[in-house]
């Protein structure tokens, strides 16, 4: 059928976006959109027009069925994107999970209002859950929402929000409860970013420049009730529901960076010439690509084999992620050292890498918080019943990033 794609993840899906990807994001492209700080939203629509952005759709939003190999499919498409241009990737992704919070907790309205602009790659999603004083204990946020006839004001502010200043509808966590609610006072709206009292203040990021990421001001900011997101109070359930779908896309993105990273150096050292030889020729070289190689199989294999598990666990997709993302550092960080002086430059794409990865153990869980929840699976045989029943407040947010 015409605009849509056969989510076929071993075969002509991917060879057809690999190709799609080469077309039209060559190297050259994604360092100029990167020095440009400007978002690929071309390129986003033009897969929501091919039906790329359909993975997880029912039919009668357009998509194929949720299929068995619905997040699979997902994995090796995040995982392509992420090899060609990692901005391309977090819209395709924060695009999906958008569509899988509305199908999970929007009202028809909501839906309707959104979810076809969405499939397109016409709209773009932003979330806003951090706050200066709530990033991976995100249950402590203090962004507020009053009561006001038919609907609330919001005032407060949000940090580390991707996407915002340009952004077509971001979900916007708010306590609307006690300040000592917590997590049981935390209700979330669909907003228009681009409405008066709200103000975006685009950051000085280190990395992710094609994508942008804002501090955004509430200032008396009136939401409709029709802008409620879920229940009353209900918040904490939906901005904690998709935390391992949103680690595993993650993690993928890192795979396919990584690979990217490892292709990029082996061509340099081969073709870069010391002492009379390629600087492939020598062990030490050799070695650091041996050792990039050997842990991205390692952490391609356990992306694939967490995506093929019917309902992977909160701990495997921690263990994953947090593999992933600090593999991409370090591979990054030694295709620096082995690029010499010309990896120090804004002309060579190793030193994109060495930015964006950055980010990669920090946003969707922090490895620290990751490690939590590793440490509590492992010890949890070991505690007493009164011990597994105290609530950990090292991760009660579980959630750091936007």
């Amino acid at each position: 059928m015409e605009g849509t794609v056969l989510v076929d993840p071993t075969s002509q899906f991917i060879e057809s976006l690999r190709d799609f990807l080469r077309k039209e994001s060559p190297p050259s492209a994604v360092h100029a959109w990167d020095e440009a700080r400007e978002p690929p939203l071309d390129l986003l629509r033009q897969l929501g027009s091919l039906g790329y952005l359909t993975i997880g759709l029912p039919a009668e939003w357009g998509g194929e069925n949720e299929s068995e190999n619905d997040t699979f499919a997902l994995v090796r498409m995040m995982e392509e994107i992420g090899y060609h241009n990692l901005a391309l990737g977090h819209l395709v992704g924060r695009t999906i999970y958008a569509e899988q919070l509305l199908l999970h907790f929007g009202t028809a309205a909501q839906q309707a209002a959104w979810i076809p602009g969405l499939r397109e790659g016409r709209f773009i999603f932003s979330v806003g859950i951090s706050e200066p004083q709530a990033g991976s204990d995100a249950a402590s946020l203090a962004l507020k929402a009053t009561l006001d006839g038919d609907g609330y004001r919001l005032d407060g502010q949000k940090i580390f929000s991707s996407s915002m200043g340009y952004a077509d509808v971001a979900m916007v966590a708010a306590r609307t409860g006690s300040p000592e609610s917590g997590r049981d006072g935390i209700t979330t709206f669909l907003v228009d970013p681009k409405s008066d009292g709200i103000e975006c203040r685009k950051l000085q990021t280190v990395g992710d420049w094609g994508v942008g990421t804002y501090e955004v001001f509430y200032d008396n900011f009136r939401v409709p009730s029709a802008s409620l997101f879920g229940e009353l109070n209900g918040g904490w359930n939906i901005v904690t529901s998709h935390l391992v779908r949103e680690r595993i896309v993650m993690a993928a993105r890192a795979v396919g960076a990584t690979k990217r990273v490892l292709d990029v150096v082996a061509k340099y050292v081969s073709e870069r010439h010391q002492f009379g030889h390629p600087l492939a020729d020598f062990q030490v070289v050799g070695h650091k690509l041996a050792d990039i190689a050997i842990e991205h199989y390692v952490a391609q294999s356990g992306l694939y084999r967490l995506a093929q598990e019917g309902s992977p666990s909160r701990t495997d997709a921690s263990m994953v992620k947090t593999f992933a993302s600090e593999l991409y550092c370090r591979a990054a960080i030694e295709a620096m050292q082995l690029s010499g002086g010309y990896g120090y430059t804004h002309e060579f794409e190793v030193q994109r890498h060495f930015r964006d990865s950055r980010i990669y153990p920090v946003g969707g869980g922090s490895s620290e918080v990751m490690r939590d929840i590793v440490a509590r699976h492992v010890l949890r045989p070991y505690r007493t019943p009164a011990e597994r029943r105290a609530p950990d407040r090292r991760t009660a947010g579980d959630h750091s990033g936007e």
